[in-house]
């Protein structure tokens, strides 16, 4: 049972989300009754590349798919908000030979897992499922919304790769940290990617994942403070 681990990759999410990940998958790799999995240090080429790479061929297949919801392909931007109107038509402006450029990327990206997957059989490549724990809402981002590109971006800086490559991937709670604004704290997610059709296999990662946040994590499973138990309400046990 392998877990790699990029650590350029790894070194991009916040301090707070790095330390909350580590702990996490050092209790899988040093506890055998939470996995006893053998860490190892793998490489992946072309991360920065590949990810924008990833959201441009998204915003291009964006701008095709709104041309066929319309009656009109000329009103593809009609149906969709301001800010989108502005993504989608970026992606209108990709040229033919950019896309195949893309996509040709994602080829090497695929060959490179193939070989990962078959110099550690059963290998899982762990990630943070985000970089940060949410972003601070700005005034006037309840009234009228936010569109933030470059945080969009970002925030994919991890799930991408699942994305890109077609591999099954699975998130999992990993812990907390603090929030930077308003009352309690905030989830940091572990993100497991395994090899294509190997989701049973991710599914004991998250069955693992879970019992470390349950017995192992100070503090355990938190809930937030509006949570209710629904199943409990509706058997007449709790009273909202």
């Amino acid at each position: 049972k392998y877990l790699g681990l990029c650590p350029e990759w790894i070194a991009l999410a916040d301090a707070d989300v790095r330390t909350t990940f580590n702990r996490a998958i050092e209790t899988l790799c040093s506890s055998p009754s939470f996995g006893g999995y053998e860490l190892v240090t793998i490489k992946l080429p072309y991360l920065r590349e590949g990810q924008l790479a990833h959201a441009a061929t998204c915003l291009t297949e964006a701008a095709a798919d709104a041309r066929n919801r319309v009656t009109n392909p000329d009103d593809y931007l009609k149906p969709l908000n301001y800010p989108n109107r502005i993504m989608v038509s970026m992606g209108a402006q990709t040229p033919a030979a950019d896309y195949l450029r893309y996509n040709q990327l994602r080829q090497v990206i695929m060959q490179h897992l193939a070989h990962l997957y078959e110099q550690y059989p059963g290998l899982l490549i762990v990630s943070p499922t985000t970089p940060m724990a949410g972003w601070p809402i700005m005034p006037g981002d309840e009234a009228y919304g936010c569109s933030d590109g470059n945080r969009s971006i970002r925030n994919m800086t991890y799930v991408w790769y699942a994305n890109t490559s077609g591999c099954p991937a699975v998130t999992c709670p990993g812990g907390y940290v603090e929030a930077q604004q308003g009352e309690g704290k905030l989830p940091v997610g572990v993100m497991a990617m395994a090899e294509w059709g190997e989701e049973e296999r991710l599914l004991g990662f998250a069955r693992e994942m879970e019992r470390y946040l349950a017995e192992a994590y100070e503090g355990g499973r938190q809930r937030p403070g509006e949570w209710v138990d629904v199943l409990g309400v509706a058997k007449g046990q709790v009273k909202v």
